[in-house]
């Protein structure tokens, strides 16, 4: 019988716990007797944090497309042939990876009267490390372009040294509750009073991604992650947040072709042997870093309206109805990153984003994004 070369996974060094340093300063001015202003800043470093490398058993195998030697590949780093031949995928588990956080928030806190309290927040902040999720896990609903292992064969920091998967550079939420008291008696005391409605509103600013070379990934063979692309001049610096406005994204790119360096072409024109035998130039390895590209935002509003019916002294029943996504404001995922020769899906918005809020859960994904309402019932006591 003839096996399949096996795989093999090794841990590299032994094993700590990973290490974080974090550090807060916060600022309060009241500024009448109703009215809070609140600054706070908040950061971390992050250290020993694991990551994988499937590069020890890596080769690039575009010499046996063209019929070349091995020494005649694709990039000038990775050998011809695989080191050890009688093992596939060899993947080595370390630690080492880094982490960094530093974000400032503004708070304002106002009680409007006896009726109206409200807040808001905004918080500015950049979140980079080298692996998310501590490398051992996929960041949001399937995966949301989640990198784990080390990208460019040379070292971790080239490539994966970027944005985290869940970096939000400008968050807004707010929340207001309005409690109506018309100091009426008798039997519209009961019409009138114990009503409440409320709201809190989310908005951010896109999640990051990585634009990948799919043509590349199929070269290189036992290694590596994702592959990311040549960028071109023409590319997306901004990714898909230009377009946040559009309602047409499903249909209308927001990633161009032209912007990324067709890989497929360069391959003639780096493997054409010289007068010596041996290819003219060897193709460096992509250098664009980690998620620096962006999706839409995302903005969510829910609503609640209650009526509350006093029974006893401490027994209070509400009964009411609540708006998740109240006005049914479409969020949109992000694009097809992933690039190939001729491929007319890349750049396209192909998915909706889930909502933090649901009576469903988040784990349904899009299913639980659209306007939802339920009737509640609810016993204070």
């Amino acid at each position: 019988m003839v096996f399949e070369a096996p795989a093999l996974n090794a841990i590299v060094h032994e094993t700590k716990s990973p290490e974080w340093t974090e550090y807060n300063f916060s600022v309060q001015q009241e500024i009448n007797r109703s009215t809070v202003f609140i600054i706070n800043y908040a950061g971390n470093h992050g250290a020993r944090i694991s990551y994988s490398s499937a590069w020890a058993n890596a080769y690039d195998s575009s010499w046996e497309y063209g019929g070349y030697a091995p020494s005649q590949t694709f990039f000038s780093n990775l050998p011809g042939l695989p080191v050890a031949p009688n093992y596939s995928t060899v993947t080595e588990f370390r630690q080492g990876a880094t982490s960094s956080y530093n974000g400032l928030t503004f708070s304002l806190r106002k009680q409007f009267s006896n009726w109206v309290s409200a807040h808001v927040n905004y918080t500015w902040s950049h979140n980079l490390d080298e692996t998310s999720n501590g490398g051992l896990f996929q960041y949001g609903f399937e995966g949301n372009n989640t990198i784990l292992g080390q990208i460019n064969p040379v070292s971790l920091r080239t490539s994966n040294y970027g944005n985290t998967d869940y970096d939000i550079r400008h968050l807004v939420n707010a929340d207001f509750v309005v409690n109506p008291s018309f100091h009426k008696t008798g039997g519209l005391k009961w019409v009138t009073e114990g009503w409440q409605f409320s709201g809190k509103m989310f908005w951010r600013t896109g999640l990051p991604y990585t634009l990948s070379d799919g043509y590349l990934n199929g070269l290189v063979l036992n290694g590596g992650d994702t592959i990311p692309a040549t960028i071109g001049g023409d590319a997306q610096p901004g990714g898909c947040g230009s377009k946040n406005a559009s309602w047409d994204l499903a249909a209308t790119p927001c990633l161009s072709l032209a912007g990324v360096t067709d890989t497929s072409a360069a391959f003639g024109n780096y493997l054409t042997p010289n007068s010596s035998g041996g290819p003219s130039e060897t193709i460096p390895y992509p250098q664009q870093h980690r998620n620096q590209y962006r999706g839409p935002h995302y903005f969510d509003m829910d609503l609640n309206l209650f009526k509350n019916f006093k029974v006893a002294e401490r027994l209070n029943i509400a009964i009411g109805l609540q708006a998740f996504n109240a006005f049914n404001h479409p969020n949109f995922g992000l694009p097809n990153a992933n690039w190939n020769p001729g491929d007319t899906t890349f750049g396209v918005i192909d998915s909706m984003q889930s909502t933090p809020t649901s009576p469903y859960g988040n784990f349904l994904g899009f299913d639980s994004s659209p306007r939802v309402a339920q009737l509640s019932a609810k016993i204070v006591f």
